[in-house]
């Protein structure tokens, strides 16, 4: 099985069991529940509270740190670019609907990883060039 981690904490965040849509090169829509399996509880994410300027503020540093992960490595040379046009452009959207989300971090809390943000109680965004997937058993 097909298990995604964040690229800066390496914490796992969410595996293939729960539904994997990519929207927009830029973030995996996962569901949040899936035969009796909740994402939050068996990832153990944990809830932040973040305003509008703190979320900016954290994606700010993550994606610096996205950014620095995806030039150092051997992956596409264009990942980086893609990851900042297409994240910039939907962090505008999490943005105008704030109201919508709730943010969790991986399960050390640190705040250098990834914030992921759920939209409706029902689905988890992802940003995709923050994870890497590595296979589990």
């Amino acid at each position: 099985m097909l298990t995604y981690k964040d690229v800066i904490t390496g914490e796992d965040l969410f595996s293939e069991m729960y539904p994997v849509n990519l929207v927009d090169d830029a973030v995996y829509e996962v569901g949040l529940i899936t035969e009796d399996k909740n994402l939050v509880e068996e990832f153990n994410l944990q809830p932040i509270n973040l305003d509008k300027r703190a979320i900016a503020n954290r994606f700010n540093k993550f994606s610096k740190a996205v950014t620095k992960y995806l030039n150092a490595s051997d992956s596409d040379s264009d990942a980086a670019s893609r990851f900042q046009k297409g994240s910039s452009s939907y962090l505008k959207k999490i943005l105008n609907e704030l109201s919508r989300y709730n943010f969790y971090t991986g399960p050390s809390g640190n705040e250098e990883g990834m914030v992921i943000m759920v939209r409706d109680e029902e689905t988890a965004l992802v940003w995709k060039y923050g994870v890497q997937h590595h296979e589990t058993e």
